[in-house]
């Protein structure tokens, strides 16, 4: 075979592993649909979080945070916009009232998904494991588990 061939075959297979990646990718518009999908129960009042439970979501953001930083190959860059927007999701419970504060965080994660901060395998994984840990805390604030994701 002569060296332009063995070129030609070096791309095409490149295309195709980025195309297998691509089908195999998940669907990030049915995950964040999924997780705004979970409508609070109909008696979860927009109050105000107590002080226990800022404790708990700051406790549960800094999971999300320590998994996204070791389980992504980021950046400099983006390993500091991960943090600084998941500071500020963490704080924001401050001073948001919880049905605004988890369209925040939804937000967040969004963000960082289609500013291509985060791999999709990874945010797929912040949906299923950290999202997953704060509606064990706040259960009818998400209106029940969310489904496992696959």
């Amino acid at each position: 075979m002569n060296r332009a061939w063995t070129s030609v075959l070096g791309e095409v297979t490149a295309w195709a592993n980025r195309v297998k990646q691509e089908h195999d990718a998940p669907d990030l518009w049915a995950l964040v649909g999924a997780a705004i999908d979970r409508r609070p129960a109909d008696d979860v009042a927009n109050t105000s979080f107590t002080a226990e439970e800022q404790a708990a979501i700051e406790e549960e953001i800094a999971h999300v945070k320590a998994y996204i930083l070791e389980s992504a190959d980021l950046t400099e860059s983006q390993a500091s916009e991960v943090v600084r927007q998941l500071d500020y999701i963490a704080e924001a419970s401050k001073r948001l009232p919880r049905l605004d504060w988890r369209n925040a965080l939804l937000g967040v994660l969004l963000d960082l998904m289609l500013q291509s901060v985060v791999p999709p395998e990874t945010i797929r994984g912040v949906l299923s494991l950290g999202l997953r840990g704060l509606a064990a805390l706040y259960g009818s604030m998400w209106g029940g588990l969310p489904p496992p994701i696959p």
